[in-house]
């Protein structure tokens, strides 16, 4: 009674113990029929009590494509083998799991073995593995497309890439493409589709968009994603379906591929064998792909305007190469032209001043006894005038010969160039009741006509922009500096006249540059610009400094002894 006891307290235990497993355990015989499954396997299979599945067939219930395998594996087990092996089961409800499941022989009493088996449902890991494979996949194809970008690769090569990437993380029951929209957003062109066939790309290769040209016309047209489940009945497909159905395709679904301002550049599109739609894996790889596809075409485009942009620089670039060669032929046969008229007119100035010279000196000489000093000291000062308006008329001539290219150089004391201007400038500086002060100024070397030029102008400057509430001083003074190691003079002219802003202190010494009203100071914007060329061509530097009514400094820098050997441009 004892013995009997514990054997039924154990089987109640064991029984308890089955019951609670969350694993299906199961009993199959030989021929298929389910002798046990406890609560974990009814529940997957979806039977609400024992006596819906015990004495059935388990052969039903294992999904078709794995059938033949699972009763081969059983056989082999009902013949003494221990087995693991996976399979789908489809439950009572439709379900479909997929299953894991470890089988021993279990002795009958009869010499014949039943299976014994321990099954759970691996589905969630076994999609985790699907999900992580196909992201793998993706990623790579990703990757791969955008370095056949960076290096350069055809656009096709990239979208193929794409496309194949797609088709390669699916189950193999569809065909990716895409097709690309003409700039002028027109009309669809291929763009790689290698899963269709050849006269179906063909086909479709330029039709143009709008509101019912089958999926992907209508995507490009509405910007939308366009979902067919049947293209034999749907009005989208209507002038189309005759196409796709002769070449086996039943099913499509695209959406637009858009650019970075959210403007339609192509579209990327499914297309199945058999009427469905697209499974969530798959619309997920295209969204995220259409994504990329999107960058690369982008850039293709811009890459592809730059370069015509590029060419049209070129060629702009050419045409005006040769308009400028036309122009310094034009200014070279110009300048040829003034040169000549420099040298003539200053030839032909040469008697004008010449009389001027010989009748004052008639004067003098046969009238000057009569004349008061005052009278004497005007004839003085045009005979003066006169010659230094000879000598600079000839300084011309020899300059137009020359042509600029080289000049002569002198010892200059800038002690009597000053004098001079002041001479020159005398009736200016008595109307304007200005002082002018000269420090010791030193002897440099340069070409004579041109220093006089130069400070003829700055003291000129100083002198046209005065104030009418402030008397007129203007001072000039000279200091020794290095420059690149070489003996200098800084040279400065200081006034206290109306000033500029110091903004315009680069600028005041470009050609034809003015700062003030012409009707309120005369003048052509060339002496500052004179000067600097005048100073450059001395090898030295100028610079002015100044504040709006606080008066003006120029600074010129100048070697002592000019370069032995240099070429100069023109003045």
């Amino acid at each position: 009674m004892e013995v009997q006891h514990l054997l039924g307290t154990n089987e109640a235990r064991l029984k308890a113990v089955i019951e609670a497993t969350p694993e299906c355990i199961k009993i199959v015989a030989p021929d298929g029929t389910l002798q046990f499954m406890n609560k974990a396997g009814l529940c997957m299979v979806e039977a609400t009590e024992a006596q819906t599945v015990e004495g059935c067939c388990v052969f039903d219930i294992i999904a078709p494509e794995y059938r033949e395998n699972w009763i081969e594996k059983h056989n082999r087990v009902c013949n003494g083998e221990s087995l693991n092996w996976e399979f789908d089961i489809i439950g009572l409800n439709g379900t479909r799991r997929h299953m894991e499941t470890h089988a021993v022989p279990m002795p009958n009493g009869d010499g014949t073995f039943s299976q014994l088996a321990v099954t759970r449902d691996i589905t969630a890991r076994k999609q985790s593995e699907q999900t992580l494979k196909r992201h793998d996949i993706i990623l790579r194809g990703q990757k791969y497309a955008l370095e056949q970008a960076v290096h350069g690769k055809p656009i096709k090569e990239v979208l193929e890439t794409l496309v194949k990437t797609v088709e390669d993380q699916s189950d193999g029951s569809l065909m990716a493409s895409i097709l690309l929209i003409d700039p002028e957003g027109r009309r669809m062109l291929h763009g790689a589709s290698p899963s269709l066939p050849a006269a179906y790309n063909e086909a479709v290769n330029g039709v143009e968009i709008g509101p019912a040209v089958g999926s992907c016309g209508t995507a490009a047209f509405t910007g939308e994603e366009i979902t067919v489940q049947n293209i034999a009945n749907d009005p989208l497909w209507a002038d189309y379906k005759e196409l796709a159905l002769s070449h086996g395709l039943r099913a499509c679904w695209s959406i637009p591929i858009l650019s970075s301002q959210q403007r339609p550049l192509a579209t990327f599109a499914l297309y199945y064998t058999t009427e469905q739609t697209p499974a969530p894996e798959d619309r997920e790889a295209v969204e995220l792909l259409a994504r990329t596809a999107g960058i690369v075409i982008e850039w293709y485009r811009e890459i592809a305007e730059r370069k015509a942009l590029m060419a049209q620089l070129e060629t702009r670039v050419r045409e005006r190469t040769n308009e400028l060669n036309n122009v310094n032929a034009a200014l070279q046969s110009s300048n040829d032209t003034l040169k000549q008229f420099a040298h003539v007119a200053s030839h032909d100035l040469k008697e004008p001043v010449r009389k001027i010279k010989i009748f004052t000196s008639r004067l003098q000489d046969e009238t000057g006894h009569l004349l008061n000093e005052g009278g004497k000291t005007y004839l003085d000062k045009i005979q003066s005038s006169a010659e230094r308006m000879s000598t600079m008329i000839e300084g011309v001539l020899n300059y137009s010969v020359q042509n600029g290219a080289r000049q002569i150089n002198e010892q200059i004391d800038l002690n009597l160039i000053i004098e001079e201007i002041r001479n020159d400038l005398e009736v200016l500086i008595q109307q304007k009741h200005a002082v002018v002060n000269a420090g010791p100024l030193p002897v440099i070397e340069g070409d004579r006509i041109l220093i006089h030029q130069l400070f003829y102008n700055l003291l000129n400057n100083s002198l046209k922009f005065t104030t009418e509430e402030e008397q007129p001083v203007i001072s000039i003074g000279a200091t020794p500096v290095l420059q690149h190691q070489e003996a200098c003079y800084n040279i400065f002219i200081t006034d206290n006249g109306i000033g500029f802003d110091q903004q315009q202190s680069e600028k005041i010494f470009d050609t034809f540059t003015r700062l003030n009203s012409k009707d309120k100071y005369d003048g052509t914007g060339l002496g500052l610009a004179l000067c600097k060329k005048i100073v450059q061509r001395h090898h030295g530097t100028i610079m002015a400094s100044s504040e709006n009514g606080k008066g003006a400094t120029f600074s010129l820098i100048l070697p002592v002894v000019q370069p032995a050997s240099t070429e100069l441009q023109p003045v």
